[in-house]
């Protein structure tokens, strides 16, 4: 379970995301989609921590885990995508 609550990210004093909440269930498929520029990446970065939170809260399950296969990665010779994606951050 994810559980995010009133999230916001400001990039030079404008709001990209601004007191966002939502829950994911163990077991939901979501599709994240926008045009460019939009926080699809962003939104994924303060899921995994890898960006600071300006303001809210998430709540993680302890043993959750969550990775992030990047856009501009370098594939590894003789490695399908499949095998790339179970090697994304975490």
């Amino acid at each position: 379970m994810i559980n995010v609550h009133k999230l916001s990210i400001a990039f030079g004093g404008d709001y990209l995301f601004e007191e966002i909440s939502f829950r994911l269930n163990g077991g939901d498929r979501v599709g994240l989609i926008g045009k460019n520029g939009a926080g699809k990446s962003t939104l994924l970065k303060l899921l995994s921590r890898e960006m600071p939170l300006d303001g809210g809260s998430m709540a993680l399950e302890k043993d959750i885990r969550i990775g992030i296969l990047q856009q501009d990665i370098d594939i590894e010779q003789g490695r399908t995508v499949l095998e790339d994606s179970y090697h994304a951050n975490s």
